[in-house]
C-alpha cells in the first residue's frame, strides 16, 4: 500500500480541495493512501493587508514548497491561481484538475447588482485585476480592501461592513455557497483560477496522478501560465488571462491595463493546436512593447 502524503493549507477551502485530490487518489488508485499534512503559511498570518505590499501570492506557497523539497510531503495541493509561474528548483507542476467555472461574481446587500449599487458603496475586494475591471463599469464606487477566507468575507457582507463583495464563483461552489443570491461578473479571470494543482519534487508519483489529470484543463492553465512568464507578471499587475480550448483553437483572453486605468488593453487571440505556446511568447513580446506596459510591470516588479 502506498502512502501519499498531502500538503496543503489550513483554510476550509484548501482542506477541501486536499481532501478532494485525496478522493480522487483512492478512487483511482486502489493500492493507495493518502495523508493530509496542514503546513501553515506566511500569507494565512496576514489577514489586514493587501498582498501587493508583501511578496505577492508566494506567501501561500513557500512553506508548502520547502516541506516538499525535504521530502515532508509527497505532493502539495494549491489553487493554481496563488502558484507563482516561476517554481523553485527541483518542483513542478505534474497534475491539475477538471477546472470549474472560472468566473468571478459580486454579491451584494439586498440582491443588488453591479449596475444597481448606489454611487459610492463600499465593495470588497483585494484583487488590482477586478477593481481595474469594474473601474470600466462603475468607477464611482468605493473599492476597499478585503481579505480573509469565504466564510470571513461573506460575513463581513452580511454585517454591513461592505455593500457588496467579490469573489471566485469556484471558491463559493466549494464552500456550499452556490445558492446565495450572486450575479456572474463579465471580466477576465486571473490565470488559473478555478483549477487546482498538484505540484511535485519528482515523478516517482506519476502513476497515481496521470488518472486524475484533465488533459485539457492542463493544456489551457500551462498556457496561462506561459504567458505571465513571458510578460513577468506579479500578483501586482492588473492582468486577466484566460484560455479555452475548443474548435480545434486555443482561444486566449487577455486584460492588461496600469493601476490609473489610463491605459487599458482588452483583446482576444486564436491559437494553433501545435504552436500555442511560440504564439503567446510573441503576443506577450508585442504587447511589451507599450512603453506603459514596460513601466507597469517594472513599477510592479
Amino acid at each position: 500500500m502506498k502512502k501519499i502524503r498531502i500538503g496543503t493549507r489550513g483554510s476550509k477551502l484548501a482542506l477541501w480541495q486536499a481532501h478532494h485530490v485525496a478522493r480522487l487518489l483512492k478512487a483511482s488508485c486502489l493500492d493507495c493512501e493518502c495523508e493530509i499534512v496542514v503546513i501553515k503559511t506566511s500569507g494565512d498570518l496576514i489577514n489586514d493587508k493587501a498582498l501587493t505590499h508583501l511578496g505577492g501570492k508566494g506567501l501561500f506557497v513557500r512553506e508548502i514548497e520547502e516541506a516538499l523539497l525535504s521530502q515532508k510531503i509527497d505532493i502539495a495541493v494549491h489553487s493554481v491561481k496563488d502558484l507563482p509561474y516561476q517554481l523553485p528548483p527541483g518542483l513542478h507542476l505534474s497534475c491539475i484538475l477538471e477546472r470549474e467555472d472560472p468566473h468571478d461574481v459580486l454579491i451584494a446587500q439586498k440582491g443588488l447588482t453591479l449596475n444597481t449599487l448606489p454611487a459610492k458603496a463600499r465593495v470588497g475586494s483585494a484583487s488590482p485585476r477586478r477593481i481595474c475591471q469594474l473601474k470600466l463599469v462603475r468607477n464611482d464606487l468605493n473599492y476597499v480592501l478585503l481579505r480573509g477566507n469565504v466564510d470571513t468575507r461573506i460575513q463581513k457582507l452580511k454585517e454591513g461592513h461592505y455593500g457588496a463583495i467579490i469573489l471566485a464563483k469556484a471558491a463559493l461552489k466549494r464552500m456550499g455557497y452556490e445558492n446565495l443570491d450572486y450575479e456572474t461578473l463579465k471580466i477576465i479571470p486571473c490565470a488559473g483560477q478555478g483549477a487546482i494543482g498538484i505540484e511535485v519534487k519528482n515523478d516517482v508519483l506519476k502513476k497515481y496522478l496521470k488518472p486524475i489529470n484533465h488533459l485539457k484543463t492542463f493544456e489551457e492553465v500551462n498556457l496561462e501560465r506561459e504567458f505571465l512568464k513571458s510578460v513577468k507578471a506579479t500578483c501586482q499587475s492588473p492582468l486577466g488571462c484566460f484560455v479555452e480550448k475548443r474548435e480545434n483553437q486555443f482561444h486566449l483572453k487577455l486584460f492588461l491595463s496600469d493601476l490609473e486605468n489610463k491605459n487599458v488593453l482588452c483583446e482576444n487571440y486564436s491559437l494553433s493546436l501545435a504552436g500555442a505556446a511560440k504564439e503567446v511568447g510573441h503576443i506577450a513580446m508585442q504587447i511589451l512593447k507599450n512603453k506603459w506596459v514596460q513601466n507597469l510591470f517594472s513599477a510592479c516588479d
